[in-house]
C-alpha cells in the first residue's frame, strides 16, 4: 500500500525524501460477520458475534506459485501448541535451500506454527491460520499458503473464535 500511494518515487527512497504513509482504514466489501481474509491487502479483519466492533490484524499468506487460495470455509479446529509435519514439497524446497527439515517438528519456541493454529475446514484440512516463529515474515507472501499472524495476534483470535460445525 505504501508503494502504492507513492507511485512516483523509488522503491528504495533515498534520505530525506517525503512519503505518504496510507491511514484510512477501508473494511472489504463482504459480510461483517466472523473472520475475513483479504489477500491483497495482507490483513485478517475479525468481527466477534453480538459486537460491533471490528479487529483487524497483519497477515503474511502464500508465496508466489503457493498462493493462499481464496475460499469460503470455516474454523474446524483450533489446536494449541501445534507440532507441524512439513509435507514433501515443504522438505524438497528446504533441502534446495541446505535446510534438512524433521519429518515432524515438536511444539516450542522454534515451531514455525508457533503456539496456537486454527484449522480451516477448506479442502483437507491443510490450511492453517497460525502464529509464526519468524515474526518478520508477517506482512509478506512467504508461506506455502498458510496465513501467518504474529503471535499477540494469533493469541487474541485463538481465544475469540470459536470452531463451527456444520
Amino acid at each position: 500500500m505504501i508503494l502504492e500511494a507513492n507511485n512516483t518515487i523509488a522503491p528504495v527512497p533515498k534520505p530525506g525524501t517525503t512519503i505518504t504513509i496510507p491511514s484510512q482504514l477501508l473494511l472489504p466489501d463482504a459480510p461483517r460477520q466472523g473472520i475475513i481474509v483479504n489477500l491483497a491487502e495482507l490483513r485478517l479483519y475479525y468481527y466477534p458475534p453480538g459486537e460491533n466492533i471490528v479487529q483487524v490484524y497483519p497477515i503474511g499468506i502464500g508465496l508466489q506459485g503457493l498462493e493462499t487460495p481464496v475460499m469460503e470455509t470455516r474454523v474446524g479446529q483450533k489446536i494449541p501448541n501445534p507440532t507441524w509435519t512439513p509435507t514433501a514439497g515443504i522438505r524438497q524446497r528446504s533441502l534446495e535451500r541446505g535446510i534438512k527439515l524433521p519429518p515432524v517438528v515438536p511444539a516450542g519456541p522454534n515451531n514455525p506454527l508457533g503456539r496456537y493454529a486454527l484449522r480451516l475446514a477448506h479442502g483437507n484440512g491443510e490450511y492453517l491460520i497460525h502464529g509464526t516463529s519468524a515474526p518478520d515474515s508477517v506482512g509478506l507472501r512467504v508461506s506455502s499458503g498458510c496465513i501467518r499472524m504474529n503471535a499477540p495476534d494469533i493469541k487474541a483470535l485463538f481465544s475469540s473464535v470459536r470452531t463451527e460445525r456444520r
